[in-house]
């Protein structure tokens, strides 16, 4: 796997595509409505904005200024070049202007413009500010101290999964689930359907006397995920288990979230039941276990949960009640926010997958960079 030397950079990439997600969506009826796309920039400030408008173009290009400043402070030793980032910045937001322009539901705007641009300028101070104070330095060194080598890309997919267990599913802290729904359109594609079975109605019917402990085994396997892809970065068993501590804590004020953001504050521990506390307390109990054993060893159960994750979510059909609640975050306020967590919700375990599998089968002096460059040195000072 190609190796980096800093989180940003995957990170800033995955932000570049959010930006790209939040100024283009809903990606449909695009035409052409001859004007020309730069034309916004001539145009005279909106005399109608509001503050929360304002504040949201503002402060959505600060990570963007941040994340691409930190990138070079990783990766050369020149001083810091911050004017090309705030310019690449720039670019990127008149871009994503211009091209609302063939968007009849988007409407492009100067303020919008302007905004962003001092918004990635505000970045580019803070990461300035953050290097001078020696914190970037501190996080790597603490990054090197706690995780292990080439662990990168497994951290970044880390960050991501508090985002995806807030779109709801048919269990607690499941994701992944996204067969049901796709499975009609791919046999409307294929000539031949990729199952056994042919119909998925046939497998849920199969699955139906089995579903409540199909339910729990999901909703276990969907807590120990996160849990073992923290045993497989963290370094040193004690050092593991205040992570996994943080994860449970996360995840139960992420479906606090969740919840409040489809029903209301008066149903904030509507998901909490006695199989979810089952599942809350053996998840950490097997991790605390496991979390003693090899990184090699965590990662090939980990690899193991998460095939089997993906298979029992997959099994048991939606209900009625979870059909409402998808309709109510698909057609909601933050339609753009649902719909991205969403995707994440669902792709979520099979990026995980497809990345301990990179790191299962590479070699062995790629998985320890570190080992194998003290080797060579001490080849070097034998010789």
């Amino acid at each position: 796997m190609f190796r980096l030397k800093t989180s940003a950079t995957p990170l800033t990439l995955l932000y570049v595509a959010l930006i790209g997600y939040a100024s283009l969506y809903p990606f449909d009826d695009w035409r052409n409505q001859e004007i020309y796309p730069w034309a916004f920039l001539g145009e005279p400030w909106p005399l109608y904005w509001s503050a929360d408008d304002a504040w949201m173009n503002f402060l959505g290009y600060c990570p963007l200024g941040l994340g691409l400043t930190w990138i070079e402070v990783r990766h050369s030793s020149r001083p810091i070049r911050w004017p090309w980032f705030w310019i690449g910045a720039a670019l990127l937001s008149v871009t994503m202007e211009s091209l609302q322009t063939y968007l009849p539901t988007r409407v492009p705007s100067i303020m919008d413009f302007v905004l962003n641009v001092l918004g990635a300028l505000a970045g580019v101070v803070v990461c300035i500010v953050f290097n001078r104070a020696g914190w970037i330095e501190g996080w790597r060194q603490s990054r090197e101290r706690w995780l292990v080598p080439d662990s990168v890309w497994l951290m970044v997919s880390l960050f991501m999964w508090p985002f995806a267990l807030l779109f709801p599913s048919g269990a607690p802290f499941v994701t992944g689930q996204m067969l049901s729904r796709m499975h009609p359109k791919l046999e409307g594609l294929l000539v031949w359907s990729w199952m056994p079975i042919q119909s998925m109605g046939q497998l849920h019917s199969l699955a139906g006397p089995w579903r409540e402990s199909i339910s729990f085994l999901s909703t276990l396997s969907g807590l120990l995920i996160p849990c073992l892809l923290a045993n497989a970065i963290v370094a040193k068993p004690h050092q593991r288990r205040w992570v996994l501590v943080m994860l449970m804590i996360t995840a139960i004020g992420v479906s606090v979230l969740s919840t409040e953001l489809t029903y209301g504050w008066a149903h904030v521990t509507s998901w909490v039941n006695a199989k979810v506390l089952i599942s809350l307390t053996l998840a950490c109990t097997l991790a605390y276990l496991v979390a003693r054993l090899s990184t090699r060893v965590n990662q090939w159960v980990l690899l193991l949960v998460l095939l089997m994750h993906v298979f029992l979510v997959n099994l048991f059909d939606q209900d009625v009640y979870l059909v409402q609640t998808l309709q109510t975050w698909e057609q909601g306020r933050y339609v753009r926010f649902n719909g991205l967590a969403q995707w994440i919700g669902w792709l979520w375990p099979y990026m995980v997958t497809g990345l301990m599998l990179v790191h299962l089968l590479q070699p062995s002096q790629l998985r320890n960079p570190r080992q194998a460059t003290k080797s060579s040195q001490d080849v070097g000072q034998r010789t």
